[in-house]
C-alpha cells in the first residue's frame, strides 16, 4: 500500500498544486494544467539520480515558508471573516455532525481524511532523523501551523461558499495568489521527494529480505544509509504517477484512489504496532487491548467510508497493491524453493574430496573416486552462503575433476553501516584441503570492495594470513622477518650446554652433582637442540612453500569462479505449484542476478553452469 502510495502521492500533490493555475486565471484549460504537473513530475524524477543530499538543503526553508504562509494566511482570514470557527479544535463538534448527519456524515469521512495525507510518510525522515526530532517538529510546529491553515480556509469559506471548490488558493488574502502558487508547487515537490525516497528505501528493504528481485540500489549519501536511489524503480515510478495524473487529471478523482490507499496504511499501522507491543515489548495484551480498539474504531470509520469510493478510482490502489503483494510473496515462495533445493547439494568439502595414499586429492567414492589434476593459477570462488563448501565448487570438481593450485572461497557479508574499516573488513581462513582458504569481506553500503584489482586485495589478505598464522604458531617470516620462538628456544638450548659444559655461571645456574651427571645433560640438552633446529627448518621450509605456491599461482593467473545456475521444475509438480514455480522461473530469468553488482572482470571470468530441480 505504501508503494501504491509512491505512485499516487506525487500526482495528488503537484496535480493539486498546479491547480492554482485555473485560479490566476480561469480560462486556462484542464490540458494546461496535466501538462504542466506532467512536466514537474518529469523534472523530479529526472533530478532522483543526482542524489537527495545535493538538493535537501532547500527543503527546510521551502517547508518552513510553505507553513508559516499557509498559518499566516489563516490567522487573516480569521480576522476578517469569521473567528467563531475557532470552535473546530473542539473534537465534540465531530461527533455532533456525524450523529446530525448520519449516513451522509459517514460518506463524508472519504474526504475528510484528504486533510491528515501525507503523515503515513514521515516514517520517511526516520533515515536522518531520531523518532523524537520528527515528533516535536510535528507537534511544535507543523500541526499548529496546518490547524490554522485549515481553520482559517473554513472561515473564508463560511462566508465565501462557493470558493470550496479550491480553497487553498481561493482563500489567499489579495495579492497573494502567484507567491502561493510558487511555493505551493515547490512544497508538493517535497512532499512528493519524501514518498520516492521512502518508496526508495521500503523496496531495498523487500530486496534484502527476498521478496523482489534485485534492482540496482545507489547509496547517494555517505552519512545517511536511507538516501537511495533506484534506476528501474525511479523510471516505472515516473511512468506510473504520469499515467495516473492524466488519467485521473483532477484532485477530487485522485483523491478518491488516494484515501483509501492512506487509511490502509493507517490501519495496518495500528493492528502491527499492536502485535509488536505484545509480541515483541512483551506487553499484556489486556493493556493493549483498549488503545488498539480505539484507534482501530478511528482508522476503521475512515477506511469504511473510503471503500465506497473504490468504483470511482479507489480501485486502482487497491488492484496496484494486491498485483505488487502477488509479486513479493510469489517470489519468497520461489526463492524458498530454490534455496530448499540447493540445500540438497551443501556438503562439507570431505563429502567431495579426499586424500589418495599418496598424499593426493582424489574424488570420494561416490563421485567415482577420481584422481584430481591440478591447473596452474589462483582460483577464486564466488560463495554465495559463507558456509560449508560452495555449490560452485562441487559442481566445478565434480565435473572438470580439476582443481586450481591455489584455491579462495570469496564470500561478501553486507553489513547495514556506510564503511568498514580496511582492519576490520577481511577474516581469512584456512580449510582442510590444501591451498584452500576462505576470505569472508565484510562490506558497508558504501564500499566498493569488488573492484578490478579484487584479486591482488585477496592475494595479499590470504599472504598476510599466511605469515601471521606462523607468527602465531611461534614461527616469523621468512626473508629479515624477526626471529622466531623456535629458534630463540633453539638458541636457548644451546647456551645452556655451553653453560653446563663451561660451570655454572649467574645466568643458569642449574645443580650439577656429578661429571656423569653433567655429561647426560650435555647429551639430552643436544637431543632437544636437534629436535629443536629440526622443527624450525621444517616450518620455515613448510611457510617458504606456501608463500611460494601463492605467488607463483598468483603470478600466473587468477580466475573468478561463478555459478550460473539454470532451474527446473521437478517432474510430477502439480499444477498448482507448477504455475506458481514456473511464474518465479520468468521472473528469475529476466531480472539482474546478485552477481550482476560485482562486476568481475570478464576477461577472468568462468561461468559454471549446473541444473537443479525445484
Amino acid at each position: 500500500m505504501v508503494l501504491a502510495d509512491g505512485v499516487l502521492t506525487p500526482a495528488q500533490s503537484v496535480l493539486g498544486a498546479v491547480q492554482g493555475i485555473s485560479v490566476v486565471s480561469p480560462a486556462i484549460s484542464k490540458g494546461v494544467v496535466v501538462g504542466v504537473t506532467d512536466a514537474i513530475l518529469v523534472i523530479l524524477f529526472v533530478i532522483q539520480p543526482l542524489g537527495i543530499s545535493k538538493i535537501t538543503f532547500l527543503f527546510a526553508p521551502v517547508i518552513i515558508i510553505w507553513l508559516l504562509s499557509n498559518a499566516a494566511f489563516g490567522i487573516y482570514n480569521l480576522a476578517i471573516y469569521d473567528a467563531s470557527v475557532f470552535k473546530a479544535f473542539n473534537p465534540g463538534f465531530a461527533f455532533e455532525y456525524l450523529i446530525r448527519h448520519k449516513e451522509e456524515g459517514w460518506h463524508a469521512l472519504g474526504g475528510v481524511l484528504l486533510s491528515f495525507t501525507g503523515v503515513e510518510a514521515l516514517f520517511a525522515d526516520l533515515g536522518a532523523f531520531s523518532a523524537r526530532a520528527v515528533r516535536l517538529s510535528w507537534l511544535s510546529f507543523c500541526l499548529p501551523c496546518l490547524l490554522l491553515t485549515y481553520i482559517g480556509q473554513a472561515a473564508y469559506i463560511s462566508v465565501n461558499p462557493e470558493a470550496y471548490s479550491n480553497p487553498v488558493y481561493n482563500a489567499c488574502p489579495p495579492g497573494t495568489l502567484i507567491y502561493s502558487l510558487v511555493i505551493g508547487i515547490l512544497a508538493a515537490i517535497v512532499a512528493s521527494q519524501a514518498i520516492i525516497t521512502a518508496s526508495f528505501q521500503l523496496l531495498s528493504q523487500v530486496m534484502k529480505l527476498s521478496y523482489f528481485p534485485q534492482f540496482k540500489v545507489v547509496h547517494t549519501s555517505k552519512t545517511f544509509h536511507g538516501q537511495l536511489y533506484m534506476p528501474m524503480a525511479n523510471w516505472l515510478l515516473m511512468i506510473g504517477t504520469i499515467i495516473i495524473a492524466s488519467v485521473f487529471n483532477n484532485t477530487t478523482s485522485l483523491g478518491n484512489a488516494y484515501g483509501v490507499c492512506v487509511m490502509f496504511v493507517t490501519f495496518f499501522d495500528t493492528s502491527m504496532v499492536s502485535l509488536a507491543a505484545i509480541f515483541v515489548w512483551k506487553i499484556p495484551p489486556y493493556y493493549v487491548a483498549l488503545p488498539w480498539l480505539i484507534f482501530a474504531c478511528m482508522d476503521g470509520a475512515f477506511l469504511s467510508s473510503a471503500l465506497t469510493k473504490v468504483p470511482q478510482g479507489a480501485w486502482f490502489t487497491i488492484t496496484l497493491a494486491i498485483v505488487l503483494a502477488s509479486v513479493f510473496l510469489l517470489w519468497r515462495y520461489g526463492k524458498e524453493q530454490q534455496w530448499s533445493a540447493e540445500a540438497d547439494d551443501r556438503f562439507p568439502t570431505s563429502h567431495f574430496v579426499a586424500k589418495s595414499s599418496d598424499g593426493s586429492l582424489k574424488l570420494t567414492e561416490r563421485y567415482g573416486g577420481t584422481s584430481l589434476s591440478t591447473t596452474r593459477g589462483l582460483g577464486i570462488y564466488f560463495d554465495k552462503a559463507g558456509e560449508t563448501t560452495p555449490i560452485v565448487f562441487s559442481n566445478f570438481v565434480i565435473k572438470l575433476t580439476s582443481i586450481p593450485e591455489v584455491m579462495v572461497f570469496f564470500h561478501l557479508r553486507p553489513l547495514e553501516v556506510p564503511s568498514i574499516s580496511a582492519e576490520e573488513r577481511y577474516t581469512v581462513s584456512k580449510l582442510s584441503i590444501p591451498n584452500c582458504y576462505r576470505v569472508v569481506a565484510r562490506v558497508g553500503y558504501n564500499d566498493e570492495v569488488v573492484t578490478p584489482d579484487l584479486a591482488s586485495v585477496i592475494y595479499e589478505q590470504v599472504r598476510k594470513f599466511i605469515i601471521e598464522r606462523d607468527g602465531e604458531n611461534g614461527h616469523g617470516p621468512v626473508d629479515g622477518a624477526p626471529t622466531s620462538r623456535v629458534s630463540t628456544d633453539s638458541r636457548r638450548l644451546r647456551r645452556r650446554s655451553v653453560a653446563i659444559e663451561d660451570g655454572p655461571d649467574e645466568a643458569d645456574t642449574a645443580p650439577v652433582s656429578s661429571a656423569s651427571s653433567v655429561k647426560v645433560t650435555n647429551v639430552a640438552t643436544d637431543v632437544l637442540y636437534a629436535k629443536a633446529q629440526a622443527a624450525e627448518e621444517g616450518t620455515v621450509v613448510a611457510l617458504n612453500a606456501d608463500l611460494t605456491l601463492l605467488d607463483e599461482a598468483y603470478g600466473h593467473k587468477v580466475l573468478y569462479i561463478v555459478g550460473k545456475e539454470q532451474m527446473k521444475i521437478k517432474p510430477g509438480t502439480n499444477w498448482v505449484r507448477g504455475t506458481l514455480l514456473s511464474m518465479f522461473l520468468w521472473l528469475r530469468d529476466n531480472t539482474r542476478t546478485k552477481i550482476a553488482n560485482l562486476k568481475v572482470p570478464t576477461d577472468n571470468l568462468v561461468e559454471v553452469g549446473f541444473l537443479k530441480e525445484i
